[in-house]
This record gives structure tokens, sequence and C-alpha cells, in this order.
């Protein structure tokens, strides 16, 4: 893994992208960061959180052009999030 992260060719024909980093914020910070609809919206556009594996995670792009829909597959709060994603599937 470089700086850029991880780039993978999965079985299915998808790919794994993979990043690392380490952010020195204490860890509820950076969760309500990265889930909280409210504090997305700010940096991304409207957002559609639901917090479970299988859960939805949506995003409309502040551009109006963009949007991303996707998958919650792994969770362990506060701790990891993992999702499949797709942009523009129809929804903008």
């Amino acid at each position: 893994m470089n700086g850029l992260g991880t780039l993978v060719r999965a079985a299915s024909g998808g790919y794994v992208l993979h990043f690392d980093r380490r952010i020195e914020r204490p860890a509820a910070k950076v969760w309500a960061a990265l889930t909280e609809p409210a504090r997305l919206k700010n940096r991304l556009g409207a957002v559609e959180v639901e917090l479970k594996v299988g859960g939805v995670f949506a995003i409309r792009f502040q551009d109006g052009k963009t949007v991303m829909t996707g998958v919650i597959l792994r969770l362990e709060a506060g701790q990891l999030l993992e999702y499949r994603w797709q942009e523009n599937d129809g929804l903008a």
C-alpha cells in the first residue's frame, strides 16, 4: 500500500479500494463525520444513512449531477464502516 491506498480486482469482476488513515481526532468525532447525514451534508450534499448491515448509504452530491448509492456490508459502531457503492445508477 502506498499513500494513495490499494486497488484490487475482486473475483466478482469488481474492484476493492482500501484506505487506511490515521486521523488525530477523537474516534467519536471521526465516526460522526463519516456517518451523520447532517455532518456529511456540509461537505458532500444530501445524505441518507441507514446505519445497519444491509442499510442504505446514499449521497446526492452538491454538484447536482452525481449520485452515489450503496449498501452497508460491515459495521462495527465507532470502528468500521464498509459499503458497496455505485455512482449515477439512475437515481439522479
